[in-house]
């Protein structure tokens, strides 16, 4: 059961054709659960599909690939417009902060809900302290067996969030909703970026 809940009216008929298309598009093709990595360390991307995987279930198909170089993500992310990808900053020739410049120049882009992986405590806080970016949690390698799939769980229950910033700001007008939160800090932090991102992008808070 979600423990959070958007509730908003259809979407519109006026919504411009390239958004509706998109938004339609992943909505009946569970685009959301084909995951991309974006990492060269082996480890990291068994570690991850690892987790991944444990959520399958017969009527939720998981599938997870990996991109391997700075183009190849750059053209992935660019073509296909994710909800959500998964990016190791700690890894060398993929500069994750030189892509997150990428994607926060792209207006079309910053809907992309981003899961960050870091090696350091120095790292996460650079990332967490990146304003603009939607970045829905900084995770260390030596968190990622027992904290991401409750963090996967937390972004399917409440997807619609993810769905709505790209939907424009007039969408929404009802937003309800009621947390049971466990003494998780990633899982607090999952869910007021979540919510935090989710006000920024629809312009009802600003960056400040």
């Amino acid at each position: 059961m979600p423990i959070l809940s958007i509730l908003s009216p259809p979407f519109p008929a006026q919504l411009p054709r390239t958004w509706s298309e998109e938004r339609n598009k992943l909505l009946h093709c569970s685009h959301m659960n084909n995951y991309r990595i974006i990492t060269t360390d082996d480890s990291l991307f068994e570690t991850v599909s690892a987790s991944i995987n444990s959520l399958k279930r017969p009527d939720r198909e998981l599938g997870v690939e990996r991109l391997t170089s700075f183009d190849e993500a750059v053209d992935y992310i660019s073509t296909e417009l994710p909800e959500i990808i998964f990016i190791d900053f700690s890894e060398s020739s993929i500069d994750g902060f030189a892509l997150l410049d990428v994607i926060m120049q792209d207006q079309w882009l910053l809907h992309t809900g981003i899961i960050a992986f870091s090696k350091t405590p120095k790292d996460t806080e650079r990332i967490e302290a990146i304003q603009g970016a939607n970045i829905i949690v900084a995770i260390e390698e030596t968190q990622i067996k027992a904290s991401l799939s409750k963090i996967i769980s937390i972004i399917m229950n409440n997807r619609r969030i993810l769905f709505q910033h790209g939907l424009g700001m007039n969408i929404v007008e009802n937003i309800s909703g009621a947390f049971e939160l466990n003494n998780d800090q990633l899982e607090v932090k999952c869910y007021a970026n979540l919510i935090a991102n989710f006000l920024f992008n629809t312009k009802k808070i600003d960056r400040k």
